[in-house]
């Protein structure tokens, strides 16, 4: 799915299909997965949830849940990222921005910032 993913920046940015994969290791590129579960909390008025952050990685893939919590920074506003069922996430890390020396930020309309909410654990 990474190969892929990349491929479809790539020739999004008006690269050949190879650059980004290439630019980041090829073969040898570094995949790296971690798996965190984030329950209904029973009390959201106490979770602190994460900090504003744009996430190190080149991609960031996310399954999400029906829990709400995350969201995006776009334009000046944090958005809901809304639960859609048997969807991904794809979140464009620092990584692409630093390899397209930038100009990633003015096709795609700003790198976002991404948090976790105190309602993180609240259904709604």
């Amino acid at each position: 799915m990474t190969d892929v993913l990349l491929e479809l920046i790539s020739e999004g940015l008006g690269l050949e299909k190879n650059v980004l994969k290439a630019s980041l290791g090829g073969d040898q590129m570094e995949i790296e997965m971690k798996i965190n579960l984030y329950p209904p909390c029973p009390q959201p008025q106490l979770a602190l949830g994460v900090e504003p952050h744009t996430d190190m990685s080149a991609v960031t893939i996310l399954v999400p849940n029906d829990v709400p919590g995350l969201q995006v920074w776009k334009d000046g506003n944090w958005f809901a990222a809304d639960y859609l069922p048997n969807a991904l996430f794809c979140h464009i890390g620092d990584q692409i921005e630093v390899k397209c020396d930038k100009t990633v930020n003015l096709l795609l309309g700003n790198i976002s910032y991404v948090r976790l909410t105190r309602d993180a654990g609240r259904r709604f």
